[in-house]
């Protein structure tokens, strides 16, 4: 299956680049601003969004903190692809939820390579979150069985311990310990 990238830049020469860049690979829409995005994201889901922080209006960091508020959207990566390229303004962006941080303009194969890698990390998380939801629920058929074998250990672990007890007192009265560590016939 095709995945889909969303990409977000108001500048129409970035748009039709990275276009090029990902056609062929990938499946991919465009939007010139936040406001677009938000729509786009609110009708369907993107496989992974690559946004830029300069634009009017909304700008990428106030548009990924809106992303991030749509439900569908929480596990989708969203990388900036940016012309910032200061520690501060990365911070912020990882702060708020990318995934990755990379500075215009952009080296084609590792941009292709990032996005790859963000594409294969969601979808292991999403095929790890499955194995889970199967194992707790193979877990849950079964923990009745578990339960009971458990009350089964728990009351065998009483009688061994009456019936130690009770060969305890099987001793014949008068006898002093060393008398009795001292006699075979009796543990």
């Amino acid at each position: 299956m095709t995945k889909e990238i969303l990409i977000v830049d108001d500048n129409r020469a970035i748009l039709k680049q990275m276009g090029a860049l990902l056609s062929g690979t990938y499946e991919f829409s465009l939007a010139t601003s936040g406001e677009e995005a938000l729509s786009f994201c609110e009708l369907g889901t993107p496989d992974l969004v690559l946004l830029d922080i300069e634009m009017p209006g909304m700008d990428g960091f106030e548009t990924i903190v809106r992303l991030k508020s749509i439900p569908s959207m929480r596990g989708v990566p969203v990388i900036f692809l940016t012309g910032f390229n200061d520690a501060d303004t990365e911070i912020k962006a990882l702060e708020l939820g990318a995934m990755d941080f990379i500075t215009k303009p952009a080296e084609k194969d590792i941009l292709l390579y990032r996005i790859k890698i963000h594409l294969d990390l969601c979808e292991y998380n999403v095929d790890a979150r499955t194995s889970r939801q199967a194992a707790d629920a193979r877990l849950r058929i079964r923990a009745p069985f578990f339960r009971k074998k458990s009350e089964n250990k728990a009351k065998y672990a009483e009688v061994s311990a009456k019936k130690w007890t009770f060969s305890q007192n099987l001793m014949p009265v008068g006898y002093t310990d060393a008398e009795r560590s001292n006699c075979s016939a009796f543990p």
